[in-house]
């Protein structure tokens, strides 16, 4: 689309910089500008959301694309970019029951390396493992152990090599907690008590502790059945954080509740 007219109309995550990329390529013999130190050896990979259609009503909701760079000895091996092959990117769409489904993830928030595989994430679904090639490989349910969805910020602990994660839902069990051992074993799997479907975006750990957010942001199924993200402000909800040792469990989980939340 080149119509300025028609650009204008367009809500910012479909322009400029953050405007779709409608072409897979591999790219080698890349031009330097500067030097790269030899020291610096891997893959970078980058994700985001890059609806096929160039259209979308919200910028969290575009099919994910990941961007890599393969650097080696001081030099950049090759440039590629490559969707992450789920059903959503043949049939790209905003209804709720099938963008909720585990293994349909738009996969398109972050991506992350453990053990080693690399996997794609958002928050609502399956991890999906993509090659270092960034050839999708498909849903990763940790042998068989995960079956339910994964936070798209999961923590790496850099003392243990750990993976720590939780996935929430919109049905009871609300929030469940889990750790995976370096070499990428499910060792832990904990229902932790909230009242409600809260949309748990984040938490934090330490070296003995895990933190978590459990803040008045709400799923609401009516609002999901509009076809939106389905979230909303829930003042009668409360606000509160909850530290929990990192391998410990609901019953062990110490909450403070905040005065007031934004």
């Amino acid at each position: 689309m080149t119509d300025p007219a028609e650009l204008a109309k367009l809500p910012f995550w479909l322009t400029g910089n953050f405007a779709p990329v409608h072409e897979e390529r591999s790219d080698y013999d890349l031009r330097v500008t500067g030097e790269i130190p030899r020291e610096l050896n891997g893959l970078y990979v980058r994700n985001g959301a890059n609806p096929p259609s160039g259209k979308s009503l919200d910028w969290f909701l575009g099919c994910g694309m990941l961007h890599g760079v393969e650097i080696s000895d001081g030099r950049p091996r090759w440039y590629r970019n490559r969707y992450v092959q789920t059903c959503l990117l043949e049939h790209e769409t905003p209804d709720p029951k099938i963008r909720s489904q585990l293994e349909n993830s738009i996969a398109n928030t972050h991506v992350v390396s453990h053990a080693g595989r690399i996997l794609a994430l958002a928050e609502l679904n399956l991890p999906i493992e993509i090659s270092d090639q960034l050839e999708t490989v498909g849903p990763f349910r940790f042998g068989g152990k995960l079956n339910g969805n994964m936070t798209a910020h999961p923590k790496i602990c850099s003392v243990t090599g750990e993976l720590i994660f939780f996935g929430y839902s919109m049905r009871p069990p609300f929030l469940k907690y889990y750790r995976v051992s370096p070499e990428g074993d499910l060792v832990q799997e904990e229902v932790i008590s909230v009242k409600g479907p809260t949309m748990m975006h984040d938490f934090c750990i330490t070296t003995s502790s895990t933190i978590f957010l459990d803040l008045p942001v709400v799923f609401d199924a009516k609002e999901r059945a509009k076809g939106g993200l389905g979230i909303r402000h829930d003042d009668d909800y409360g606000a509160r954080i909850g530290v929990m040792p990192r391998d410990g469990c609901s019953a062990q989980v110490k909450w403070f509740s905040l005065i007031k939340a934004l």
